[in-house]
C-alpha cells in the first residue's frame, strides 16, 4: 500500500514540475524545455525525491528496509558496504517504477481528456 501511496506522491511532484511551475522556466529553450515535456524523464527525478520525502516522513526509506532485511538474513554484516549498495538499490528501483508510473498514468491522463465529452 505504501508502495502505490508514493507512486501518486512521485506523479503529484512530475504534475507539478511539468504544468505549476513559474512562466519563465518553460520558456528557457533546448533540453530543459524538452526534459520538462518528458513525463518518464521528469517522473524518474520526481522518483528518488518521493524516495528521500519517505524517508524523512517515515524514518526509513522506501525499499531500503526490504533489500536491507534480504542481505542481513544473507549474513551479510550490518556495517558493511553491502547495506548502502541496498540504499542505492532501493532509490533507483524506485526511481524507475516512479518513471514508468508517471509516464503511464500521464498518458492515461492525457487519452481521457481527449476522449472526454466535451460540450459545444
Amino acid at each position: 500500500m505504501d508502495f502505490w501511496c508514493w507512486m501518486f506522491v512521485a506523479y503529484g511532484l512530475c504534475f507539478g514540475i511539468q504544468n505549476k511551475l513559474p512562466d519563465k522556466v518553460y520558456q528557457v529553450g533546448g533540453r530543459v524545455q524538452k526534459f520538462l515535456r518528458c513525463a518518464y524523464c521528469v517522473g524518474t527525478h520526481c522518483g528518488w525525491m518521493a524516495w528521500l520525502i519517505s524517508w524523512a516522513a517515515q524514518g526509513k526509506p522506501l525499499l531500503g528496509d526490504w533489500a536491507a532485511t534480504r542481505l542481513l538474513e544473507a549474513g551479510v554484516s550490518e556495517s558493511g558496504p553491502w547495506i548502502w549498495l541496498a540504499l542505492f538499490a532501493s532509490v533507483g528501483a524506485i526511481s524507475l517504477a516512479s518513471a514508468a508510473f508517471c509516464y503511464g498514468f500521464d498518458a492515461l491522463t492525457v487519452w481521457l481528456e481527449t476522449h472526454s465529452v466535451t460540450e459545444e
